[in-house]
């Protein structure tokens, strides 16, 4: 059976306002290789050949995704083929950017080259119910599957959007995780009339500076959650000293990405160099600080989501071309 080699973007989801419905795809790539072989027991491994503590498949969004499609179809899951799979990933996991989504989305393009052995072809829609089933909210896992700006209200309907090309992105990205189920469990269960107009305002002053193009909209937007960051920031180091700095340089905003700990940082890219400078200059300051440190990449927004390489292409090959570590 051939091999699989993918592509996922990273994602960054809610995007400020948009609680569990934004979401964007990023150009910071995981690499994902399955290795179908009779011999192997659904392991993971890194690009180092280091085994990864994901033995446990209950917990493998990989496997799960997998399983939970080929099962539909008739397989056993004592006769499910089996694999070994190598990663590598721009971010690790735990940051905020989608590694769930990565997972799941990566077991069901493998379930989906076993299917079409049997001339069994998967559309897009079954897709994306597939991943819901796993991950009940989609603002993570559809960018990733197609990339861009995505607003996703079921499997059928998909608002796909490109941002403006003058506005620049930049991931702050700590040395500790947080837990998605954690953080979440922190929220409020009920909230008031005016915090959920806040942030009914703030979506709709998103999609006006996707119209638009007006960064005023934008940086309105990114002031105007009230369900989710206002609790979770409290759990970040220095967001104080960060929130006034990038205000004081002139930066659009930010958002938590995700549940965090990252940040993403808009601003100008009209003025690319100078906010290069200053927001590297933000990195050195932090990470001058006692307890954490922090790592920055600038990004864009990812078009393409998923792409599957020629089967002759192997995962290092790749990483090499395109990673500033090899």
């Amino acid at each position: 059976m051939k091999n699989l080699l993918i592509r996922i973007p990273a994602t960054t989801a809610n995007l400020g306002p948009g609680f569990d419905l934004f979401g964007m795809a990023l150009d910071l790539y995981n690499y994902i290789e399955f290795e179908f072989n009779p011999n192997t027991s659904f392991e993971i491994y890194n690009i180092d050949g280091n085994k990864l503590p994901f033995s446990n498949l209950h917990k493998n969004l990989i496997y799960q995704s997998y399983k939970n499609v080929l099962l539909k179809y008739n397989y056993r899951e004592e006769e499910l083929p089996k694999w070994k799979v190598t990663i590598y990933m721009d971010v690790s996991t735990g940051k905020g950017f989608g590694s769930s989504a990565t997972a799941i989305v990566a077991g069901v393009q493998a379930a989906k080259v076993i299917l079409q052995k049997k001339q069994i072809q998967i559309n897009l829609e079954q897709e994306i119910q597939y991943f819901l089933e796993l991950e009940n909210h989609p603002d993570n896992v559809v960018p990733a599957r197609i990339g861009g700006w995505v607003f996703c209200y079921n499997s059928k309907h998909i608002i796909k959007k490109e941002v403006p090309e003058d506005l620049g992105l930049c991931a702050l990205i700590p040395d500790f995780e947080i837990s998605t189920d954690d953080s979440r469990k922190k929220l409020k269960t009920y909230y008031n009339r005016e915090e959920v107009l806040s942030n009914m305002k703030g979506c709709l002053l998103w999609l006006e500076y996707l119209h638009s193009r007006n960064p005023e909209y934008l940086i309105y937007a990114l002031q105007s959650d009230k369900l989710h960051e206002p609790v979770r920031y409290a759990q970040l180091p220095f967001i104080k000293e960060i929130k006034n700095y990038i205000q004081k340089i002139g930066c659009y905003g930010m958002s938590l990405s995700g549940s965090g700990p990252s940040l993403i940082i808009y601003y100008d890219k009209q003025k690319d160099s100078y906010f290069k400078e200053q927001l590297s200059k933000l990195n050195q300051l932090l990470n001058h600080q006692k307890k954490h440190k922090f790592l920055i990449k600038f990004c864009l927004p990812d078009y393409t989501g998923l792409i599957v390489y020629p089967e002759t292409m192997d995962i290092r090959k790749i990483v090499f071309q395109n990673s500033e570590i090899y």
